[in-house]
Order: C-alpha cells, then sequence, then structure tokens
C-alpha cells in the first residue's frame, strides 16, 4: 500500500485493515508500505488469496478501513484442502501461532508446511457473523474432514480479461434461457438451445467456459469431448444420452463440452460408421432440448469448419461466437491481470503497457500469461546474477523481490505468438530509418498499411513491390512489419507446392488464415512469379491455377477485412497474371531500381562511419552499378579490414 495512502488511513505497517469489495465482500489483512519506487496514488497491491476471496479484479474500487487489534482465539476450527497427518498438523499450528495469523469465518489461509515454500490451504469455519480473531500460543485448533475443492482455485469473471463483450453476450445467451425461461415464452419466442465458442487456440474459450460455470448459480455438466467417445460400438451415443438425460432431470443445467469437434464431426468427410452415428445421435439430442426448458450448451472448439452443418443452425447451437486475439486494449487488461499478484515498480508497469500496444500484436491471452511468467524469471536470474534452477531459489531466498522495466523487455524477447510458431523469422531485419534513400517509396507504403490496419480507414489496397534482385524489397516488408508493429506471415513460393493434390491450396489457405489470427500481420509473397505465373488461354487446368485461383480468393477476403496487409514481391512482375495486379487487389505498384549514387552514399556513410569524405566519393564511384545488397557488402568487407 502506497505511504500516503497508509498515512491517511492512519494505519502503520504491520496493522490491521478491513477491505471491502464493492461486491460487499469482506477481508481483514496486514498491511505493508510499498517501496519508492512501488505503486503511486491510491493503487492498492493484493495477495493472490486475498484477490479470490474478494472477487474483484484489477480497476476495482476498494473501501478501506483501519480495524482494531483483534483478540487472541480461545479455539480454532480450520479445514484442510487434503488430510493432515499428526506431524504436518504441528507445522501448521507452530506457523499460525508464530506469524499471529488473523482469522474470521470463511478465510481461506495459506500456511507453509514444506521445504521450498510449499504448503497447505486451509478454510476457517464458525460462525458467520464472528470478526476477526488471532491464533495464538493458547489457541486450541481443530481439524475437520478435507475439502478439496478448497485448492481448486476458482475461474471467475474477474479472472477473464479482455472479453467482456463475450461475456456479456453469453449471460443474455445462457443465464436468462436458464435462470428466467418464462421470459421467452412470455415473448412468444423460442430460447436459445446452444452456443459455440470458436477460435485460435489460447485465446481464452475454455477459461471462459469454465468462468461461466463458476457465475451461473445453476447446475452445471463440463464435460471434455473425449470423455463421451467409447471404446465399444453404441457406447458414444449411450454416454450422450446419459449426459441430456441427467441435464434434463435436474434443469436448469448448463452443458459444457470442449473440443466437440471430436464428436460432432462433419458426415460428408471420411468419417467412420461411430463418428456418424455419434453426430446423430447428438443432432437427435439437440432437437429434443426444445421440449425441455433450463438446459443449454455451451460447447468450445477451435476446428469449427470440421463441425458438420447441421449444428450450425438456429435451434441448435444458435450462435458463434468468435475469440480471437485481443486488441490492445484487452492485451492492457490481460496483463493488468496476470500481473496484478508481481511487485511491479512503476517502470515496469509503463513497460508492460507499451508492449501491450505495441510488440505483443498477435499474441493470445496464453502468449501473455507466458510473458509475465517470462518476465518473473527474468527478475529471478538477474537477482541470483544469472543463475538457473536451485541458484535462483537460493539467491532470491533473502532478497527484497521486484519487477523491472528491463526485466519485461527481457521476457519479451523470450516469448513469441503461439500462432507464428513454425513460420520462418528473418535473423537480420533493418530498422525503418535504416533504408536507404527510399524517402517517397517508404511514405506510400506507410500510406497503405495504414488503411489496411487502421480501423475505419479508407480504400485497403495491396502493394507489388518490384525490382532488380538485391535492391531491399524484402528488406521494406520486414522492415515495414516492425515499423507498424505487426506480425509478418512468409508465403514462399518456393515452397509452397507439393505433390499432393489439393494440398498447395490448402497451404496458401491456411498461411492466410494464420495471418487473420495473428492480426494486424502482414503477408509477404515472397517469389510471387512461381506462385502466381500468367494463364494462359486455353491451357489445360493445371496445379498453377489452382493455387492461384486460391490466392486470388484469400486476397480478397484478407484485404475484405481490417487488420492484415497483403504485399507481393518480385523481380519479374511481366510473367506474374494480371488478375493478381489489378486494383484492389495488388493495385499499389512500387519499383526498387538499382540504388543511385545519392543512395549508395547514404548506405556506404551508415556502414562506414568515421571514414573521410573522400574516402565514401571514391567508394561511391567504385560501387556504380551495384545493387544496395552488393554495396552493403562491399561497406561490411572494407569495415572488418
Amino acid at each position: 500500500m502506497p505511504d500516503a495512502l497508509l498515512t491517511g488511513l492512519g494505519v502503520l505497517p504491520g496493522e490491521l485493515v478491513a477491505v471491502r469489495s464493492p461486491n460487499e465482500r469482506r477481508v481483514f489483512t496486514r498491511v505493508s508500505g510499498a517501496g519508492p519506487d512501488e505503486g503511486a496514488g491510491a493503487l492498492v497491491r493484493l495477495g493472490r488469496l486475498l484477490w479470490t476471496q474478494l472477487n474483484v479484479k484489477p480497476g476495482d474500487r476498494l473501501r478501506l478501513s483501519r480495524y482494531p487489534a483483534p483478540a487472541p482465539a480461545t479455539r480454532l476450527s480450520l479445514r484442510p484442502a487434503f488430510h493432515l497427518s499428526h506431524h504436518l498438523g504441528d507445522h501448521v499450528i507452530e506457523f499460525l501461532c508464530k506469524d499471529e495469523t488473523v482469522v474470521w469465518p470463511g478465510a481461506t489461509i495459506f500456511a507453509p508446511i514444506f521445504a521450498g515454500g510449499g504448503g497447505v490451504l486451509l478454510r476457517a469455519e464458525g460462525d458467520a457473523d464472528a470478526g476477526p480473531v488471532r491464533a495464538g500460543h493458547d489457541t486450541q485448533v481443530t481439524f475437520l474432514d478435507p475439502d478439496p475443492d478448497i485448492a481448486r482455485r476458482g475461474v471467475t469473471f474477474a479472472e477473464v480479461g479482455g472479453l467482456d463483450g463475450a461475456i456479456s453476450r453469453l449471460r443474455d445467451l445462457i443465464e436468462l434461457p436458464l435462470l428466467r425461461p418464462g421470459l421467452y415464452r412470455s415473448l412468444g419466442v423460442r430460447a436459445p438451445k446452444g452456443v459455440i465458442l470458436h477460435g485460435p487456440p489460447g485465446t481464452g474459450k475454455t477459461l471462459l467456459s469454465r468462468a461461466v460455470a463458476a457465475e451461473l448459480g445453476a447446475n452445471v455438466l463440463k464435460m471434455p469431448a473425449t470423455e463421451l467417445v467409447g471404446t465399444y460400438s453404441g457406447e458414444t451415443e449411450a454416454n450422450l444420452r446419459s449426459l441430456f438425460s441427467e441435464a434434463a432431470h435436474h434443469a436448469p443445467t448448463l452443458i459444457i463440452i470442449d473440443e466437440i469437434d471430436v464428436i460432432a464431426t462433419s458426415r460428408g468427410r471420411l468419417a467412420s460408421q461411430g463418428d456418424i452415428r455419434a453426430t446423430t445421435q447428438l443432432l437427435t439430442l439437440m432437437d429434443g432440448l426444445e421440449q425441455v426448458d433450463g438446459v443449454v450448451i455451451l460447447a468450445t472448439t477451435n476446428r469449427l469448419d470440421a463441425m458438420d452443418e447441421a449444428f450450425r443452425r438456429p435451434g441448435r447451437f444458435d450462435e458463434e461466437l468468435y475469440i480471437g486475439p485481443p486488441d490492445p486494449a484487452a492485451r492492457r487488461e490481460i496483463l493488468s491481470v496476470h500481473t496484478r499478484e508481481m511487485p511491479l515498480t512503476r517502470e515496469a508497469e509503463a513497460a508492460f503497457a507499451q508492449v501491450a500496444d505495441g510488440r505483443t500484436a498477435g499474441f493470445t491471452g496464453a502468449d501473455l500469461m507466458r510473458l509475465a511468467r517470462e518476465t518473473g524469471l527474468s527478475a529471478a536470474r538477474r537477482l541470483a546474477a544469472g543463475g538457473s534452477g536451485l541458484e535462483i531459489a537460493e539467491s532470491a531466498r533473502d532478497t527484497e523481490v521486484s519487477i523491472r522495466a528491463a526485466d519485461v523487455y527481457a521476457g519479451l524477447d523470450r516469448v513469441t505468438p503461439s500462432a507464428m510458431r513454425g513460420m520462418p523469422v528473418p535473423d537480420a531485419v533493418l530498422d525503418w530509418d535504416e533504408l536507404d534513400g527510399l524517402d517517397d517509396l517508404k511514405r506510400s507504403v506507410l500510406d497503405a498499411a495504414d488503411a489496411a490496419l487502421r480501423p475505419g480507414a479508407g480504400r485497403r489496397e495491396g502493394v507489388l513491390l518490384t525490382g532488380g534482385s538485391g535492391n531491399g524489397k524484402s528488406a521494406v516488408v520486414q522492415a515495414l512489419a516492425r515499423r507498424v508493429n505487426a506480425n509478418l506471415v512468409v508465403v514462399d513460393g518456393s515452397t509452397i507446392f507439393t505433390q499432393w493434390l489439393g494440398e498447395s491450396e490448402a497451404a496458401i489457405r491456411a498461411l492466410f488464415g494464420r495471418a487473420r489470427d495473428v492480426s494486424p500481420a502482414v503477408v509477404v509473397l515472397e517469389h510471387l512469379d512461381s506462385i502466381a505465373p500468367r494463364r494462359v488461354a486455353g491451357h489445360v487446368e493445371s496445379a498453377t491455377s489452382r493455387v492461384l485461383s486460391a490466392l486470388l480468393s484469400c486476397v480478397d477476403e484478407a484485404l475484405g477485412r481490417t487488420g492484415v496487409l497483403v504485399v507481393g514481391v518480385t523481380d519479374r512482375a511481366d510473367i506474374i497474371d494480371p488478375a493478381l495486379t489489378r486494383a484492389g487487389r495488388l493495385g499499389l505498384h512500387l519499383r526498387i531500381d538499382a540504388p543511385d549514387d545519392a543512395r549508395r552514399r547514404q548506405i556506404l556513410s551508415r556502414l562506414l562511419t568515421g571514414h573521410p569524405d573522400a574516402d565514401l566519393a571514391r567508394l561511391v564511384t567504385d560501387t556504380q552499378g551495384l545493387s544496395a545488397a552488393e554495396t552493403d557488402r562491399r561497406a561490411r568487407t572494407i569495415s572488418r579490414q
């Protein structure tokens, strides 16, 4: 807690305060003052157990008040998460007495009893109206029967960041049909029976479904689709009938099926007879829900196209909610959730805000969670002076731990968007300011990127970069992606073709789909002349014709939505099919010729800092006719001599 806030409350470090949340939950905790670089204003940092007990999220307003020192407890009744042996129970009692732990009915307490900081969670039982007390040496502690749910960390809407729109829509589609089905009957309309959450992996579909289950206040049957699949013929159908029968008997009930594409396989593909029977059975059971009030299905999948089309209509799954990668505002909210328990300095908070707006484009919620973890590990390595493993733990044992801005950037260097794994990443990329002598071209490319990536911009159009080999076409695209904080998705014509029928077209669609998932993104079509050669009239259909047709469709779709810029790169523009280079597709044609004297001088002066002007003038003359890459190599050779 900031020192100014402590002074305002009249509280000294170590004294007790009562904390009340907007939902009227109350906890009691001892306070500690923030360091000189931690927090600001009236911001309060809570411990992990306090977040759960208060059920709040970052940004919520708390009411704090000074609370008098509690009296020693005569007796305490504690319920552990697992059975405690006599030896472990003594350790718990020893910790409670030594720490003078403040306890009140319903409080969750963590007692470290294992080496390395491990421990057990306990819940205090007693009269709900009783106030807090503190454990002492004369306190008689009784351990009740264990309850494993104490250690299960509940997932509430406060744990879900950046999905406020999806949460609001889910409450309309699920809470009303389950808890107030009569409202739909009075309106003369049918209540929705199913909702699908779909999107790339790691965006929060499963987490959101768990939060809905925890917040709903109705019966919930959570079932991974793999547990419904049986070993014997007919077992899958029997499991489905049993699930729906139990849901109907205990209505209102929410059925949650994770990865539903496993049992809702498209019957038009190469599916087995068992898959077809399971799909048909699920369709029949969903149709039967029209006769039952208070049963709704919430399903998740990242392979929506693999599902049978019969499910995707009103009356079965009424709505499909796309859960995509978060935008900058959502990324800031997600990072605030994952870093709320971290001892951040003000510089670290500013660094997280900066990376949320810039270098985390295309990151999913899972990627941001990993970023927070890597940041913490970077801080631990710094405290251990570059150590690893137990060396970190031993070095940080008696050290005041804090997260700095350098730790945030060090963690960011270790994390890339999970959707970009397996994609080629350039080893050395020039910065935007290092693109010498291309000012006019850079302005044109930036305008095209702004129109494609900024919501509400004008007409979007792709870019075609042409010119001789080695003059900087690919370097411009790579630097552009860094300049606009977009992910770079490379479609390489030399690797797109395979020997199998249809796989090349599927690869094109997959790469453009990946660009949509990690948007904002720049799709670069390298060696475009090998992907989209000019079609000849009367020529028999070939693999290149099918790939070109798929490419035209994907380019139209990408340029029709915000967040994706398509750039073609080639040194043979004359053999590219005009259907791709027309206005509305790759309609902005920019040419990069061999560098003139002025551009070569800029390249040489940047790489040969400190050389006399006479030498630079001679080198400019000597490199006449060379490409930008050859001029760059010549300068680097001289600098090494």
